[in-house]
């Protein structure tokens, strides 16, 4: 199985919701990207990346 992170910016909450809601279903890691450095994402398999825009 491969790891996976689920990378959200959310100004109203809608979108931090839908990152919950896709963790649910896949049980990737999930964190804010203004908190992550591209460092931390060599480790990751899948990145998914959620916002509004």
């Amino acid at each position: 199985m491969s790891k996976g992170i689920i990378l959200y910016q959310s100004k109203y909450g809608a979108t931090q919701k839908y990152a919950q809601w896709l963790v649910e279903k896949t049980g990737y890691d999930c964190v804010e990207t203004k908190s992550v450095k591209a460092t931390y994402l060599q480790e990751y398999d899948v990145i998914v990346i959620s916002s509004r825009n």
